[in-house]
């Protein structure tokens, strides 16, 4: 039987701690939810420890008082056991002293240096009384009371060893997981359950706390909940906000209640007021709903449903429905900023996603579903640029086993892609079933040889421009791969196979309809690798963090053969399989490696550091030149000396050069060079240096460029593509202060796409975050090509709350 667990709450922000601003200014009750459970005892401590600030020992107290008792002995102190009447809980009270007198069965005191356990109690203080008969303790005096992961300190102390209650006053009380109380008087009413008068709450562990809520009273119950009274909540004892009357839960786990409401502003959507409700369902499973409020009459409701029930199990399922109003009576507010044509009387418009993942034994299955109201819901209410530009709708299932060297899945998968002709284009496939055998040795001489194969069986049903086709299709990969030379220096490897492909449908003859006629495809693949003779040397020189460097010098070379297919042209293309891409060619290439020992051994051994290759294609098939001067003269029936006579069986230069000399700094270069034209084609850069963890730049430039050749000797360069990408992350102030950025830009344009920036604040026990985000993408470029969006978002968390505030606002212009 599976049994049941916690869920974890690493997806959102921790636990929210007021009803809200709006409600909380009315005076009315706060009522809150705990989402996440909080930091151990061990987190606490590190973070105290980084920020340099007390915090209460949580070892064993009882552990510590044992040892002390055991030392003051030969610290020429007093060392006491009494045992304490049966009748009121019995026990024995141990203790070490440098002041001491008993009368039996009636009292003892005990001063100057105390020390004393009695049972999992450790108490310290200036003096104490303990009435034996009725198991009542009475101290004074730098008091400190532990108990477990609890610590209460105060002036005087009046406490019942039986029921282990008391009240202590001027005091000071510290609870797991880092709640810490101050008041004239904290009270122990039960095993769980505190009161505190006139006192301030924190999870701030300096002496003046970045934040808190003063009180004039307080009941506390630890794993349930605690009722506040007369809060006014505090920033460096400044009063930000008063409040009547605040429950908020205090058990380490999840509990229900309102998250904390936030606000925001747009400039097309008016006002902005989100609302949520967090609600568990036992230990495994959780839901969260919400409300999304517009002054301009946008009105939003959704929900998001976790699950957990093993931990081999999870599940999430979001929904989210918004309902836009009628874009005509709002054209006399924004004018013809508005695209009237994209929501013409109104619309109601949705989202909704589904993830589940099981995992046992050797087996894996997912189900991932995604559906949108339109295509541009995604631009008009996602966040993220990934979001945002998503190309297609794709969802998907599928049962995946591992088994040694061969594998077995079953998928069935719909995708609705983006048209640009406003017709249809969605794909199925319903089921595929695949199986892969690994590189698996058969023969096992002098010559080895290994069998793979890449098999899957199809059946397709697609939707595209209003044309339905189902159709199946089987196709299987057999490769054998024999090692020739296994020498250090020299690699000699050589593969043959052959590919099968049945399809159940097909083009016609002339190509003009599907004719419903099934079509065998079979083609031979071999291929030729050469790589070496190596030439390493190897530099026993010091540079930076390395002490030795090896200097690889490596030829490859690899002939590859891919035979024809007559009736190509008739394949129903889904994928990749059911291209052929005809080749008898080889690759020539020269490659430079270099490798390198880190001094100090505990960095690991020696790695590649950097690397740099130089390759170069030749066609022996004159029908596919490897660089044609027009675009056009390429394929079946191409005559290189009449139809196109600017060309080569020569491909273009291909460079790469690699760098990565340590975690945090790479870089990565390409080029394609046409030596038919003498111009870059392509040139692509990415990278990032970093200095630690928190701090470095990154960059990814990438242009493409489509090259053609007239006959009358001119050319055409048209840049097809030309963007760069810019990431920063700078550690500001070491462990407190870190400003984050991300930046899209198209050069060919001169338009920055997205630009989005962040400025974190983390202290011991608060954090601060503003965001600023700029972005073109959305309905209304449509309209306006000079349309774009800048929004700003302003969150505040508190350490053991969660997030507290969260303010955002946006203006579009055009």
């Amino acid at each position: 039987m599976l049994r049941s667990i916690t869920i974890s709450n690493g997806w959102r922000h921790g636990r929210a701690l007021l009803l809200g601003l709006t409600w909380s200014l009315l005076g009315m009750t706060a009522v809150v939810a705990q989402e996440a459970p909080p930091p151990s005892i061990d987190e606490a401590q590190a973070t105290a420890r980084e920020a340099e600030t007390p915090i209460p020992p949580l070892a064993d107290a009882t552990a510590e008082a044992e040892a002390e008792i055991a030392r003051a002995v030969d610290e020429d102190r007093i060392t006491f056991d009494v045992r304490l009447d049966d009748s009121r809980g019995g026990g024995t009270v141990k203790g070490a002293a440098g002041s001491f007198e008993l009368q039996e069965e009636e009292w003892l005191t005990a001063s100057d240096g105390l020390v004393l356990r009695y049972k999992d109690i450790v108490l310290r203080a200036d003096r104490a009384r303990i009435d034996i008969p009725s198991n009542t303790l009475v101290a004074e005096g730098n008091i400190t009371l532990d108990q477990g992961p609890q610590r209460l300190t105060g002036e005087s102390l009046e406490y019942d060893l039986d029921t282990q209650t008391g009240r202590l006053t001027n005091a000071t009380a510290y609870v797991h997981p880092d709640y810490y109380f101050y008041g004239s008087e904290i009270s122990k009413v039960g095993p769980q359950d505190f009161t505190v008068l006139d006192g301030t709450f924190t999870s701030c562990s300096a002496e003046v706390p970045p934040w808190d809520i003063r009180l004039s009273r307080a009941n506390i119950t630890l794993d349930d909940y605690a009722h506040i009274y007369n809060a006014r909540i505090r920033a460096k004892r400044l009063p930000l906000l008063y409040v009547p009357y605040i429950v908020w839960p205090t058990v380490t786990d999840r509990a229900s209640g309102f998250l904390i409401p936030k606000p925001g502003f747009s400039e097309n959507k008016g006002a902005y007021l989100g609302l949520a409700y967090f609600q568990t369902f036992g230990r495994s499973a959780d839901a969260t709903f919400y409300a999304d409020l517009y002054s301009e009459e946008f009105f939003g409701v959704g929900a998001e449903v976790r699950y957990r029930p093993s931990e081999r199990t999870t599940g999430t399922i979001r929904g989210f429905v918004i309902d836009e109003p009628d874009m005509f009576d709002r054209m006399e507010t924004f004018g013809s900023q508005i695209d009237p044509t994209l929501t013409d009387e109104g619309e109601t418009r949705w989202k909704l996603e589904y993830f589940h993942e099981t995992v046992w034994d050797k087996w894996k299955a997912v189900v991932a579903f995604q559906d949108f109201s339109d295509f541009d819901y995604q631009q008009d209410w996602e966040r993220s640029l990934r979001n945002q530009t998503r190309p297609d709708i794709y969802s998907y299932a599928f049962l995946n086993g591992d088994f040694g060297q061969q594998s077995v899945s079953v998928l069935v998968d719909r995708r609705e892609r983006i048209s640009s002709s406003g017709l249809d284009d969605i794909r199925h496939q319903l089921p595929e079933i695949t199986y892969n055998l690994r590189p698996t040795k058969l023969v096992d001489g002098a010559v080895p040889i290994y069998l793979s194969v890449a098999s899957s069986l199809n059946y397709f049903a697609l939707d595209i421009a209003d044309t339905n086709l189902d159709y199946g299709r089987f196709d299987a990969l057999p490769l054998f791969t024999a090692p020739l030379s296994e020498l250090p220096w020299l690699s000699v490897t050589v593969s043959a196979g052959a590919r099968f492909t049945h399809y159940t449908d097909s083009l016609s003859e002339d190509l003009s309809e599907v004719s419903g006629e099934s079509l065998n495809r079979t083609f031979g693949t071999g291929s030729v690798e050469v790589v070496g003779p190596s030439f390493a040397r190897i530099y026993e020189n010091e540079i930076g963090r390395f002490s030795k460097f090896k200097h690889i010098i490596e030829p490859q070379i690899t002939y590859t053969y891919v035979d024809e297919f007559d009736d190509q042209a008739r394949v129903l293309r889904f994928d990749t399989i059911d291209t052929l891409q005809l080749r008898n060619d080889v690759v020539v290439a020269i490659v430079n490696r270099i490798i390198a020992k880190p001094k100090d051994e505990s960095e690991g051994g020696a790695y590649e550091i950097a690397s740099f290759s130089l390759a170069q294609a030749y066609n022996f098939d004159n029908r596919f030149p490897g660089q044609v001067s027009n675009n056009l003269c390429f394929g079946q029936g191409f005559d290189p000396l009449s139809d196109c006579p600017d060309s080569t069986q020569e491909g273009p230069l291909l460079a790469a050069f690699r760098f990565n000399p340590s975690t945090f700094t790479s870089l990565r270069a390409d080029a394609t060079y046409n030596t038919l034209f003498n111009e870059f084609q392509a040139v692509s850069l990415s990278g990032g240096i970093g200095w630690s963890a928190n701090s470095g730049i990154g960059v990814t430039w990438y242009r493409n460029l489509t090259l053609d050749f007239f006959d009358d000797g001119s050319l055409n360069s048209q840049v097809t593509n030309d963007q760069l990408q810019l990431f920063t992350k700078f550690e500001l102030v070491k462990d407190r202060l870190f400003f984050d950025s991300e930046v899209s830009y198209d050069i060919e344009l001169s338009e920055v796409l997205q630009q989005r920036h962040f400025l974190r604040y983390e202290s011991q026990c608060y954090g601060l975050s503003l965001e600023v985000r700029q972005s073109t993408f959305g309905n209304n470029r449509i309209a306006n090509p000079d349309f774009e969006t800048t929004d700003v978002r302003l969150s505040l968390s508190l350490k053991n709350v969660g997030t507290f505030l969260d303010i955002s606002g946006g203006t579009d212009s055009f």
